[in-house]
């Protein structure tokens, strides 16, 4: 038995049995961890106003018996600073993806500075850029893909390759490689996309992207996730919706 402090991004909060919540917390130390929050749903509770989705807390854990318990918290910071809906559902897309790509207490040092990083930069200007670029640095980190200035088939370098194309499941492969159903990719794009996977997000926004290579990134990082997970993201429907709508 014994008390840690420390601190996290809240991704997910369920309801629990006796006013209780179920906390999903990404936190620089330990990883993603789930937790409750005993009685936060008790108007009277201190817990009751801190522990949302897209807030950034300051805790204080207890491991004993079963899951852990929060007994301490203080907001440090919310990244759903208006109640606009569009930013609510680039906020839903960002924190679901860590919660479905991440294992309960895989640590791994870069995920928790890119997932700040993302939640404090996104907003209705540069989601389509942010949303896949954090979907693939996310899958770079955790192992799942590698340098993709490389051909995923063969492992030549791209740059060796008069062009570039997407295979069935959305990995990059080079002229040689390709079959019937790839399509073309610009070589551009596998410029970018090596850039994305060796620098942070902000330096992506001080690229002149062209809007024809959108789509490409949004297709890739959409169907390399759910090769991977074989699943799709809830918040991907209220994404296009809300956008749609604005």
């Amino acid at each position: 038995m014994k008390y840690i402090r420390t601190h996290g991004i809240i991704l997910r909060v369920r309801h629990g049995k006796n006013k209780d919540r179920i906390i999903t917390l990404l936190t620089p130390d330990r990883g993603k961890i789930t937790v409750v929050a005993k009685g936060s749903r008790d108007m009277k509770s201190k817990n009751c106003a801190v522990m949302n989705e897209h807030y950034c807390v300051s805790c204080q854990l207890y491991f004993g018996h079963g899951m852990p318990i929060i007994t301490q918290t203080k907001l440090l910071k919310s990244y759903l600073k208006t109640r606009d809906i569009h930013l609510l559902s680039y906020l839903s897309y960002l924190a679901e993806t860590i919660e479905i790509l991440m294992e309960e207490e895989h640590f791994v040092d870069k995920i928790y500075p890119l997932a700040e990083e993302a939640f404090g930069l996104v907003n209705k200007d540069n989601y389509k850029i942010i949303l896949p670029f954090f979907t693939l640095k996310l899958l770079t980190y955790l192992g799942y893909i590698q340098q993709m200035n490389i051909c995923s088939n063969c492992r030549n370098a791209l740059r060796d390759s008069k062009k570039a194309y997407l295979d069935s499941g959305c990995n990059v492969i080079c002229e040689n490689c390709k079959n019937e159903s790839s399509k073309e990719f610009p070589l551009e794009g596998v410029k970018l996309l090596f850039f994305c996977q060796k620098n942070n997000l902000a330096d992506l926004l001080k690229i002149d992207i062209s809007k024809n290579l959108q789509p490409f990134f949004t297709e890739i990082s959409q169907g390399l996730f759910e090769t991977i997970t074989n699943r799709k993201r809830k918040s991907e429907s209220f994404l296009k919706y809300f956008t749609l709508l604005g």
